[in-house]
């Protein structure tokens, strides 16, 4: 008989070719007729010996490849034009309200939320210009093809996967949460456990997942609505609030937390408005960016 691999609960720990290469590494390390569990673990001397590549950005000092990351806002923040110029900055290698963006990546929105000819109508605003690099999957697509998106699905996160690899793509947006997981009926730690396992995949394969969510109840306790589960897995945290002005888009953008950098900067916060007066609309920053 053959030698076997280790065993494992979710297989693609090992199997998966495009891991990052101090991911694979743990596959070389493992005798394959040894049983996972009985050479999970590795000294401190192994861990400092093993070959990392360095850290690269979807967003300077913000978004980190092969991370998750969480986009924050009430109801009332702005909160989707934040999102779709994160898309379009990646997607273009355009600066992301000041932070620079060091290459284009194929960026895919997963939009839970808007319906297409709204869509449209901002993206127009914002980018007239061709986004090849650029693509929406939105529950509207779904509904049409006869089955409401929902990512707690093993055979929606199986297919959405198959979408992202055929696209080529790097930088993966939720937006959002409540939209995108249909109806969760357990409380909120329990259903996080099925997408966050499915996010840390993703981001294991090599992916920068982008995930949004409203903040706590009616905007007004900070962080993610729910489990705090989110926070904990969230490499950054970026959260948005509305000012009060009379823009269409008018909110200030705080960093809240960045696993990236060895301490948020002491100016973390900037104002942003959108000035729509004429096509392409324009962002008009009212600090200066960190």
């Amino acid at each position: 008989m053959g030698k076997k691999k280790p065993k494992f609960d979710v297989h693609y720990y090992l199997e998966d070719t495009k891991m990052s290469e101090g991911t694979q590494q743990l596959e070389t390390a493992i005798p394959e007729c040894r049983d996972f569990y009985e050479v999970c673990g590795r000294t401190g001397t192994s861990l400092m010996a093993m070959k990392s590549p360095p850290v690269e950005y979807a967003v300077n000092g913000v978004f980190a490849r092969n991370s998750c990351n969480g986009i924050l806002g009430s109801h009332d923040s702005s909160l989707s034009w934040v999102v779709l110029q994160a898309g379009i900055s990646m997607s273009t290698g355009q600066s992301f309200f000041g932070w620079k963006v060091p290459k284009p990546l194929t960026t895919v929105i997963i939009e839970g939320e808007r319906g297409l000819v709204f869509l449209k109508q901002r993206v127009e605003m914002l980018h007239p210009d061709p986004l090849d690099n650029l693509y929406f999957v939105t529950a509207d697509d779904f509904l049409k093809a006869g089955k409401p998106i929902n990512i707690m699905e093993m055979e929606t996160q199986t297919g959405l996967e198959r979408y992202f690899s055929l696209m080529g793509a790097k930088v993966l947006i939720f937006d959002n949460l409540s939209c995108l997981c249909g109806e969760m009926d357990k409380p909120a730690n329990q259903d996080g456990q099925v997408y966050w396992a499915w996010f840390s995949r993703m981001r294991i394969l090599g992916y920068t997942v982008i995930f949004v969510d409203h903040k706590g109840k009616n905007g007004g306790r900070p962080g993610p609505r729910g489990a705090s589960k989110k926070e904990d897995f969230a490499h950054t945290l970026i959260e948005i609030s509305p000012t009060g002005g009379k823009n269409q888009a008018d909110f200030t953008i705080s960093l809240t937390k960045c696993k990236c950098r060895h301490k948020l900067p002491e100016r973390n916060k900037v104002r942003v408005c959108l000035n729509s007066d004429s096509l392409p609309a324009k962002w008009e920053t009212m600090m200066d960016r960190v």
